[in-house]
């Protein structure tokens, strides 16, 4: 795990405490509480923070104010940055969002006391038993009233909050206004259009995983908002679909539009980014992390159009693509945080994740709030902020009513859904590449659905199906 300091302080020194040693975390332990006390006392060591490096600066300034202005907080507070990562495992942004999560389980006592990670990662750590539930009155109280309820479906383990959010997360659209107007961005089939008149690509992904290529496997009918794709809902494994119509149909749709001359494009060896600086594409489905380099590639922010993801057209039916809308949040380190620690620690969590806090991180670092009810807040000072700063804000706020919260509550899940080939399955549906190996060319009806219950089997049960565990009957053949 890289990390690099950001206080001018004694070096780290990480307690060596086995989970056996852990302070139980039973209702002794004292809530936190934000109310400066009488005076100063001699302080007991330090906490450590890592946040991800785009935030680093900010949270070193206002935690070094909090101590300050709290005399009787009994530790200093060290920020630190980090290769937190911001999504999935596989995405291919940023370094991996399993990093700091991995070093923890595999070294927890060199690790930070309170660290940042995508919330798909709360079940292996939880599994591995190396974070601490939030057992304070006070911050349970705030993550009780403050977070959605997405993001408390996948904080909470076995009845206890294992997880902080304080930065949402969804994918949108990032497009050149030179090439695009506001209403082509509206739909895929704007962004043909415009792309045609361009001679170039109407858009392109940043990857090819589950997570950066989920827009269309996640899309939603306008009309109702509604999909017939089913994720391990309700924590259940075996909870999966993937062989709706409306999933035939949006796939078939992807296929022909990645085929078109003016439709999408996979990454080259050159990467997105070149694609958009050539002309050769003119829009992403990105995330906030990705807004800084859409905007040089264009060679100006101002370029830059930032809006909710479009709608397509597929069967005769209108569908918005979709989004995993996700939260970082901040947990913490069952190895180093014990004693006194435990409540100081959950004490500046309370902090770091209060809705002002928030407000301010939004404001200087551009991370999008994830308390519900922040779009009124952004839509207040919206004079303040630059044009993609608001448009980005809003975009993934809108993309909330249209995405679901990563419901990967267990290691195993996650695993089966990121790592076990079906998003590669996807891709070559979407190719119309045949499948050789199982002798069904992707490019019929009935190949198709073959690959959707490939997918679909891959995400209950960890491997493929063998010819054999293929039904006779698919969902077009089923009366």
């Amino acid at each position: 795990m890289k990390i690099k300091k950001l206080l001018i302080s004694t070096a780290f020194v990480a307690s060596v405490v086995g989970l056996a040693a852990c302070d139980s975390p039973g209702s002794s332990q004292p809530g936190p509480s934000s109310e400066p006390s009488s005076g100063p006392v001699e302080k007991k060591g330090k906490i450590q923070v890592a946040v991800g490096k785009e935030s680093a600066e900010f949270y070193t300034t206002i935690l070094n104010e909090y101590v300050e202005s709290h005399p009787s907080f009994a530790y200093n507070v060290e920020v630190v940055s980090s290769d937190a990562g911001t999504v999935a495992p596989q995405a291919q942004v940023q370094p991996s969002a399993g990093t700091v999560a991995d070093a923890v389980i595999k070294d927890g006592e060199a690790a930070p006391d309170i660290f940042t990670v995508a919330h798909d990662n709360i079940g292996k750590l939880t599994e591995a038993q190396a974070v601490l539930p939030y057992v304070g009155e006070e911050v349970k109280a705030q993550l009780e009233a403050d977070n959605p309820d997405a993001f408390k479906g996948v904080i909470k383990v076995e009845g206890e909050y294992y997880a902080a959010p304080y930065i949402s997360q969804a994918l949108v659209l990032l497009y050149n206004k030179d090439k695009v107007t506001a209403d082509q961005a509206k739909s895929f089939e704007g962004l043909q259009e415009a792309a045609k008149a361009a001679n170039a690509k109407a858009i392109t992904v940043s990857g090819t995983d589950g997570f950066n290529f989920s827009a269309f496997p996640l899309a939603r009918k306008v009309s109702d908002r509604t999909t017939t794709v089913k994720m391990y809902e309700g924590g259940d494994q075996s909870n999966c679909y993937f062989q709706g119509e409306d999933t035939f149909q949006i796939t078939k749709w992807a296929q022909a539009y990645f085929a078109d001359a003016n439709g999408g494009m996979f990454p080259t060896d050159a990467g997105w980014a070149a694609e958009v600086k050539a002309g050769k594409c003119l829009s992403l489905i990105g995330g906030a992390w990705h807004f800084s380099d859409f905007a040089q590639a264009l060679g100006s922010e101002s370029k830059m159009g930032i809006t909710i993801l479009p709608t397509l057209t597929a069967g005769g039916v209108e569908y918005r693509a979709g989004s995993f809308v996700d939260c970082k949040v901040l947990m913490l380190n069952a190895y180093t945080v014990t004693g006194d620690k435990y409540a100081a620690a959950q004490e500046i969590v309370q902090y770091m994740t209060s809705k002002d806090v928030q407000n301010k991180s939004f404001k200087e670092c551009s991370n999008m709030p994830a308390y519900k009810g922040a779009d009124a807040y952004i839509e207040s000072i919206k004079d303040t902020l630059t044009n993609a700063q608001y448009e980005g804000a809003v975009a993934q706020s809108k993309m909330g009513d249209w995405g679901i919260a990563q419901p990967f509550v267990n290691s195993v899940l996650n695993q089966y859904y990121y790592s076990k080939g079906a998003a590669d399955i996807y891709k070559n549906v979407v190719l119309n590449a045949e499948d050789k190996d199982k002798n069904h060319p992707y490019g019929t009806d009935a190949g198709i659905r073959k690959a959707l219950y490939e997918i679909e089997y891959i995400w209950q049960k960890g491997a493929q199906p063998a010819p054999a565990d293929i039904p006779a009957k698919l969902p077009s053949d089923v009366k």
